[in-house]
């Protein structure tokens, strides 16, 4: 586990049930390329216990998120969609290694109805929205105690950890079907990135989609729980905030180059989304 990524990692620790906790460190500011090198036996929690200023992360080779990551976010994943990540700075995550085979066994043992899904990111969230989280972080508060009592402690964890990560599977299995199919997402989502410099409407979007305008707009909003052109406002401005982060170029230049019209309507949509302008956000990253 431990050389899985091939970066720096501060401690591992393994509970009875076959968990492992792994506290990853990155300590340079270059551009870094990860990739898994693991099985397809595992599912990984991974909680991001510093930001990122940038991270693209692939799963089964196809995006699933780019941009910052903010500090306290989480996401889970599965081996066997083989994941890979570009980030740039440093940074310090947590990673913990749930066998599926453990899942599954578990559900059986109970009785619990859980199908696995398909490779794909399973879920994402922050610390604060979900007590999976929180079990995940028990493991890593107990991770120095090498006592007889603080392996008793790291089993305890892990098991309540196991408890949490089925019941965010199986509430998300018994979710209402999603109305926009994951192809037509995506043909959005790549109809978005390649034209973000561009103005785009929603009649544009819902023909990327293959939709109807009234059709995709209710579907979008249902379920991913905003309107289509507030998803493309986030994209906007999570572009810009890595420009702002990565780029020379001026406020007025990343504001163009990520569909704004003008340097005034960029500050206030910015401003609304960060609570603070883009040039105090450069200023403040960069130190």
């Amino acid at each position: 586990m431990r050389s899985a990524w091939g970066i720096n990692s501060l401690w591992h620790r393994e509970a009875s049930n076959g968990i492992d906790a792994i506290l990853w460190e990155h300590d340079s500011d270059a551009p870094t390329s990860l990739s898994c090198g693991l099985g397809d036996d595992h599912l990984i929690l991974s909680l991001h216990l510093s930001g990122f200023s940038f991270a693209h992360v692939e799963l089964d080779g196809r995006s699933r998120c780019a941009g910052a990551l903010e500090r306290g976010s989480w996401m889970v994943v599965d081996t066997a969609g083989h994941p890979a990540a570009e980030t740039e700075g440093k940074f310090s995550l947590l990673h913990v290694y749930i066998p599926k085979s453990l899942l599954i066994s578990t559900c059986a043992t109970y009785e619990i109805d859980l199908t696995l899904p398909p490779r794909a990111v399973y879920q994402t969230g922050t610390f604060t929205d979900t007590s999976l989280s929180r079990s995940a972080l028990s493991l890593s508060e107990i991770a120095c105690d090498t006592s007889a009592l603080g392996q008793l402690r790291t089993d305890h964890a892990a098991h309540d950890l196991l408890v949490e990560l089925i019941g965010l599977l199986a509430g998300q299995a018994d979710a209402a079907p999603k109305l926009l199919s994951p192809t037509a997402l995506r043909r959005v989502q790549n109809f978005i990135a390649s034209r973000l410099d561009q103005p785009i409407t929603l009649d544009d979007l819902a023909a990327a989609a293959g939709l109807s305008k009234f059709h995709f707009l209710r579907a979008f909003k249902a379920d991913q729980g905003k309107t289509p052109m507030a998803a493309l406002r986030e994209m906007r401005l999570r572009k810009a905030e890595h420009l702002l982060i990565t780029s020379p170029a001026n406020i007025t230049e990343i504001a163009l180059q990520c569909g704004f019209g003008d340097h005034g309507h960029f500050s206030t949509a910015f401003r609304s989304f960060h609570g603070q302008s883009p040039s105090s956000f450069r200023a403040k990253v960069n130190g």
